[in-house]
């Protein structure tokens, strides 16, 4: 690497016999995507420094600064980090940065700078245990689900997700919103694998010409496409205003019809925090943001201009996961289509036993509708 070297009109630098030699560097810069609150990032180079101080300092002096991995965190609220986290390649990191009395009017930086040497695949191998992982991706490029985790060996019922999308593991393959991994980002895997194991990305991925080579924009929209067809106004927000999801693979009925048109909103105390329509598989898959657990949830949509509640039994739990791809969580719009009595006699004493697509249900003297398992549901 040459430092110093300053332009000269008409000066050559070295000749045939004493070549100049310029040494190329190992370092790279990664630009990581970054918004105001929560952020799921991975480094995929060795940031400059393990401190935070050194890393985000630079870049958000003045913004209060929270990072954490899965065991521990540290926070600044303006330059100086307090806190025992420190900074590795190959790592997921949770970030929320937030405004100061002293940033009430900047603009934040979109694109975190963190130039380092980028480790070669199997240096960085990741690891994987049986449910939920903070699941860094290294490579910086753009690359489909499906060839980026092959080396996990996926099974049916796994699971990745990002603050936006979620796909799932079928007999198909990945089934869902998420369809690319992003360099910079972080993501959540749940693996159903009865023991840990661990795999590498594939090697091309960290190869000179990878790092050359035009982004996957074919990939990198369709997953985008799948997330921006939410009712932006009110999810978007609420996707980076919390650290944690629960997600939702749901079929939307009206009798014996299956609806895709619509799009499914879930709110929590009044507020939207997720919605979707049905990708092309019709399933919707929802990704509801939260943190914590016991919030009661409702799903709304909208019917001939209205907006109705079609399902409010459930409650926010971070990192729930309900139905699958194959087994899908149905809401009928219509009850009373596709509903089958089986059975109504004296000797039920004013019971009722009903099938709903499939599903027994007893319904009570006094109108109230209960499963096999004795839980409640309001859907008439």
């Amino acid at each position: 690497m040459v430092n110093g070297l300053i332009f000269r009109q008409d000066t050559m630098i070295g000749n045939f016999d004493t070549p100049a030699i310029w040494t190329k560097s190992d370092r790279v810069e990664q630009l990581i995507p970054v918004h105001e609150n929560w952020n799921w990032i991975t480094f995929g180079v060795e940031p400059p420094s393990e401190y935070c101080d050194l890393v985000f300092t630079p870049q958000y002096k003045g913004w209060n600064v929270l990072v954490k991995d899965e065991n521990t965190f540290s926070q600044s609220s303006g330059s100086i980090f307090n806190g025992p986290l420190k900074l590795a390649v190959n790592i997921m990191y949770k970030l929320r940065i937030q405004r100061t009395p002293k940033t009430t009017d900047a603009v934040l930086d979109p694109l975190l700078s963190v130039s380092g040497r980028q480790p070669a695949a199997e240096e960085i191998p990741v690891s994987l245990r049986p449910g939920w992982n903070w699941l860094p991706y290294t490579p910086l490029t753009t690359k489909r689900a499906s060839v980026a985790l092959a080396g996990a060996q996926p099974k049916k019922g796994d699971m990745i997700k990002s603050q936006t999308a979620v796909s799932i593991y079928g007999t198909y393959g990945w089934e869902g919103t998420l369809l690319a991994l992003e360099p910079g980002h972080g993501y959540l895997y749940f693996s159903t694998d009865s023991t840990a194991k661990s795999f590498v990305y594939p090697a091309d991925l960290y190869q000179p010409h990878a790092l050359l080579a035009a982004p996957a924009w074919s990939e990198l929209s369709q997953t985008r496409s799948a997330q921006t067809t939410s009712n932006k106004r009110l999810a978007a927000q609420a996707y980076t205003a919390y650290p944690s999801n629960m997600t939702m693979t749901i079929r939307l009925m009206d009798g014996e019809a299956v609806v895709d048109t619509c799009e499914i909103a879930a709110y929590i105390g009044g507020e939207c925090r997720g919605a979707v329509r049905a990708h092309t598989d019709s399933l919707y898959y929802l990704v509801i943001a939260g943190d914590g657990a016991g919030q009661p949830m409702e799903l709304r949509t909208v019917i001939n201009g209205e907006e109705i509640v079609i399902d409010k039994t459930l409650t926010f739990v971070s990192d729930n996961h309900i139905g699958t791809p194959w087994e899908p969580y149905v809401i009928q719009l219509n009850p009373a289509q596709g509903m089958e009595e089986i059975e109504a006699s004296a000797t039920l004493g004013g019971y009722r036993k009903i099938l709903i697509n499939g599903i027994l249900y007893i319904v009570h003297p006094d109108g109230k509708m209960y499963d096999v398992t004795g839980k409640k549901f309001d859907i008439f």
